[in-house]
């Protein structure tokens, strides 16, 4: 099914809502295990036979989440090459039978339903039709509301994902309050599943008798998942958690994520916003926040401890209560859904990047180990250019959030911060902002001090490891600056060889050379600068909305001067927007251009452009 048109999703024997054309694909949902067409997994009886007593509005929001984390799983997004935001949004129309007819078909509930899920997932849109007429057998005498669960001691109700921050928001909690701690997990797959397990009962050897473990287990029964982004999975993490704490007659739960990750400020200036995720961000907690309240009838709040922390800090905070031994049994990939060759973490994605950084800032690397990472990109050859591409525009973002004074950090992320500023605590505007750019300076001094002990002098650097990337400076250049160089080398070693037995005939006869050239190499340029966009051209064509770079050449043979060349350039630089990098390749096979090194300075001091001259 086509990213670009809506999905219609049919939940639980929901009729095609009238308004919708006929002619559009649906997807049929189903978790009756007496159904021949079930396709979801959602353990509704098992769960409500744990707690005594959940509430049919709140068995409704379950089953309402599961269907759209199934079905954020089955529809594909764009590719990562596909920059504009239409080829990577989606558009969903979900019709669900639910209990509570009356309340789900206020539009009040839907408009917050939908804008919580649009924020979050970066999708185009989400439209409801609900429909009466479901209902579920009880399980027994204790599934009615009066049964309400009431535990005795103080308790706090904790979202628990097996990673490094979940596990040092359970150690803090128990080890600064008295409550029972309920811990909360989604459960997707085996693995998963196994690594909550065995942290739990680790935890619960250190805190005998304080902790339970409740588990929903929702995924897809018998399909392959076709996207593995998952944005809608902290609508459900958060589902789960606010039912059981519902139950347990609680105002509030916990969602423990450090600032950094869960603000995740773009790492490059064209990554749009629909590929930074936001499942934690402060405003999909606060928007989710609002929506229980309205399924509560009373105010339910999402705590956000670690929102001014980093993640080093939360290594170091597990340290300080003595558990650093668990560290390396936390699982924080984002990849553990891909088969790795005998490890938990793939090495190269962005969280598994964090954690690296982190773990050598804190001083805990050691704990952390490499044995658990597929790649050790820090001493080894990085071999994948994405894994290169995550870790270069990691160091970059926080390297340049470290430079920032305050008021260059408030207008370069001005944008971003509006967004956060309702939803983060502090007496006034000028509070909150000040907190989170005091956040990212620490974060940048962080990671600054954890490549200074990565860099041992007097070890052999492997060419192609993050420490040669780091002797060669690389993370300090803005990636279309990167891929106007690697674009420049490729054509450096490639026109020689093609033009050396016939020079080109003309100008015309070079740009065909350097598109089939470049045509060529494409798949590898998408592979390692995603997120930038090349276009060769000779004056700005009607598609080049949303490019970055810019490709000129210049072909200078017996009869063209210098001085001609110098005044195309001039020329053409004003044709392009300011904001493109452009890319001038001179080729001069006689070598009429005696003085390189100024005639490029001149151009590249006092221009957005990068200039090369090949012979």
């Amino acid at each position: 099914m086509s990213s670009s048109t809506p999905n219609i999703i049919l939940c639980n024997g929901a009729s095609r809502p009238s308004n919708l054309s006929p002619h559009k694909k649906e997807i049929l949902l189903e978790y009756d295990p007496e159904s021949p067409n079930i396709n979801v997994n959602i353990p509704l009886p098992k769960l409500v036979g744990k707690v005594y007593h959940i509430d049919d509005r709140i068995k409704d929001l379950l089953e309402i989440a599961s269907y759209i984390f199934a079905a954020d799983r089955m529809v594909k997004r764009g590719t990562t090459s596909q920059v504009e935001y239409q080829s990577w949004s989606r558009s969903f129309h979900f019709a669900v039978k639910v209990r509570d007819f009356e309340f789900w078909n206020q539009g009040i509930v839907k408009n917050k339903l939908q804008e919580a899920l649009v924020f979050m997932t970066g999708d185009k849109s989400y439209e409801f039709t609900f429909q009466k007429g479901h209902s579920t057998p009880k399980r027994g005498f204790f599934d009615e509301k009066e049964f309400q669960f009431k535990p005795q001691n103080a308790n706090s109700v904790l979202l628990f994902s097996g990673g490094l921050d979940s596990l040092a928001g359970v150690i803090d909690r128990l080890e600064t309050t008295q409550d029972d701690v309920f811990l909360i997990s989604h459960v997707s797959q085996s693995g998963t599943g196994k690594t909550q397990k065995q942290l739990f009962n680790a935890i619960d050897s250190f805190y005998p008798n304080r902790c339970e473990h409740y588990k929903f287990k929702s995924n897809l029964k018998g399909n392959s998942a076709q996207e593995e982004t998952q944005r809608t999975r902290s609508f459900l993490y958060s589902s789960i958690a606010f039912a059981i704490a519902s139950s347990f007659s609680q105002k509030r739960f916990f969602f423990y994520e450090n600032g950094i990750t869960s603000i995740n400020f773009s790492k490059r200036e064209d990554l749009i916003n629909a590929r930074a995720s936001r499942t934690t961000h402060p405003k999909t907690l606060g928007l989710l926040s609002e929506l229980f309240t309205l399924i509560n009838e009373s105010e339910i709040t999402i705590e956000h401890p670690f929102m001014l922390m980093t993640k080093t800090d939360v290594l170091s905070l597990i340290s300080k209560y003595g558990k650093a031994n668990l560290i390396n049994s936390t699982v924080s990939c984002s990849k553990t859904r891909f088969k790795l060759q005998n490890s938990t973490h793939c090495g190269g994605c962005s969280q598994c990047v964090d954690r690296r950084f982190a773990a050598y800032a804190s001083s805990l690397e050691e704990k952390d180990g490499t044995a658990i990472y597929d790649h050790d990109f820090i001493n080894k050859k990085i071999t994948d250019r994405s894994i290169k591409t995550t870790v270069v525009d990691y160091v970059r973002m926080a390297l340049e959030l470290r430079k920032m004074n305050y008021h260059t950090f408030c207008g370069d992320k001005l944008a971003e911060l509006a967004e956060l500023e309702e939803f983060i605590d502090g007496k006034d505007e000028d509070e909150k902002i000040d907190s989170i750019y005091k956040l990212c300076i620490k974060h940048g001094e962080q990671v600054e001090h954890a490549i200074s002990r990565m860099n041992r002098p007097f070890d052999e650097i492997v060419s192609g490891s993050f420490l040669d990337i780091v002797k060669e400076r690389e993370y300090l250049k803005e990636p279309v600056k990167n891929l106007a160089l690697k674009i420049y080398e490729k054509l450096n070693n490639s026109l020689p060889i093609a033009f050396k037995k016939n020079k080109p005939a003309n100008e015309n006869d070079l740009n065909d050379k350097i598109n089939a050239i470049l045509k060529g190499e494409e798949d590898n340029y998408e592979r390692e600068f995603p997120y930038v966009s090349f276009a060769l051209a000779k004056t700005v064509p009607d598609h080049s909305i949303g490019y970055r770079l810019f490709i000129e050449t210049k072909y200078i043979r017996t009869n063209t001067t210098p001085s001609v060349i110098t005044d195309g350039i001039g020329s053409d630089l004003i044709k392009y927007p300011e904001t493109s990098h452009k890319l001038f390749l001179i080729y001069d096979p006689e070598g009429q251009i005696a003085d390189r090194e100024k005639f490029i300075s001149d151009f590249e001091s006092r221009d957005n452009c990068t200039v090369r001259i090949i012979k």
